[in-house]
């Protein structure tokens, strides 16, 4: 297996799963999922998205569709390569990922990540009522905590028409997802 090719299925296991499978403790197997019916129109947005994990990063472009009934989210390689693909109606996920990176993440890690930075809080802590996941938040910055902990935090970047930059960070596992949102020429 090439250097790079380990290095792509490595960063994109840390980026879909929260290194749930490689650091014990809080994943994301517990936190949960938020429908996308607060959305009044829908929105396609194209992102850079920027793994970091220590020294290292990868940048890896995403595409999500977002209807108030259905969220869609394709990851590409930089030369248009799917990888995964996430389709989720507010109830049943659907997934699909290249086998290579099926054993270290699944649809449901990416969707949530996504979901920390860009739901709004009101749909978020509808969500985690009934877990033991918390959320402190402001404006600028969201945090998740776990038993007195807090294990995410998602700081909102810039806001802008179709969106905003953030970047989730793992503080348990050491590591960054940073979305950023390209212009899509109309």
């Amino acid at each position: 297996m090439s250097l790079l090719r380990f290095l792509l299925i490595t960063v994109l296991g840390v980026f879909a799963s929260g290194c749930a499978m490689l650091i014990p403790g809080p994943g994301l197997d517990d936190f949960p999922l938020s429908d996308s019916s607060f959305l009044s129109s829908p929105m396609i947005l194209q992102q850079k998205i920027t793994v970091t994990f220590g020294e290292k990063k990868i940048a890896l472009i995403g595409i999500a569709e977002l209807a108030s009934d259905r969220i869609k989210i394709a990851g590409l390689t930089d030369f248009g390569k799917r990888l995964l693909m996430i389709d989720y109606d507010g109830k049943t996920l659907i997934d699909e990922i290249e086998p290579m990176l099926a054993e270290y993440f699944t649809g449901r890690d990416i969707l949530l990540h996504y979901q920390m930075a860009y739901w709004p809080e009101a749909a978020l802590r509808n969500a985690i009522s009934s877990s033991e996941w918390k959320m402190v938040s402001s404006p600028e910055l969201r945090e998740f905590v776990y038993q007195d902990d807090v294990i995410y935090k998602a700081e909102i970047d810039k806001v802008l028409p179709d969106g905003a930059n953030a970047k989730v960070c793992n503080l348990a596992a050491g590591y960054c997802l940073k979305f950023e949102n390209l212009v899509i020429d109309k």
